[in-house]
């Protein structure tokens, strides 16, 4: 379950969250730059909660993918309003800020079907570098990996 299913959701303040989605808004889609802050504003009611959400494996620590494919999916499942497992041409519309939306639109619909399925989402290849950024951000000790300490000390 990620961390806005389960409840006790904090906030992140505004002058937080306007200069989050600056930054990102040149580089990858809303949905994967919302889906970030919020793993980090501590979407979940505590740190613990969230580690939880993205440790998918239960081995107490968070590997670079599952954060990358937990935050992706994430993205992914906040812009599939109708829950069809697409992202439709609309539903991209009714979200999505960044620049040129329907050119990244085409960028990511690989099989020109005017929708985008997880992986098409998934594969763009500058989500990776932000989101790779973003963990070695938090990886405080450089290891690879999150712990809930990591977590907790955002």
């Amino acid at each position: 379950m990620m961390p806005s299913q389960q409840g006790g959701v904090a906030s992140m303040n505004k002058k937080d969250s306007d200069t989050m989605k600056a930054y990102h808004s040149n580089l990858i889609p809303a949905g994967v730059a919302v889906a970030s802050a919020l793993v980090f504003a501590g979407c979940a009611a505590t740190p613990k909660a969230t580690f939880d959400a993205l440790d998918r494996n239960n081995d107490e620590r968070v590997s670079r993918e599952e954060f990358r494919s937990q935050v992706q999916r994430q993205a992914f499942d906040n812009l599939d309003k109708d829950d069809s497992e697409y992202i439709s041409h609309a539903e991209w519309y009714d979200y999505e800020t960044v620049r040129e939306p329907e050119k990244r639109f085409r960028e990511m619909d690989k099989n020109r079907d005017k929708k985008l399925s997880y992986k098409e989402f998934s594969d763009l290849r500058r989500k990776h570098v932000t989101l790779n950024n973003l963990f070695g951000t938090v990886d405080k000790d450089s290891d690879g990996f999150l712990t809930p300490a990591e977590i907790d000390s955002r």
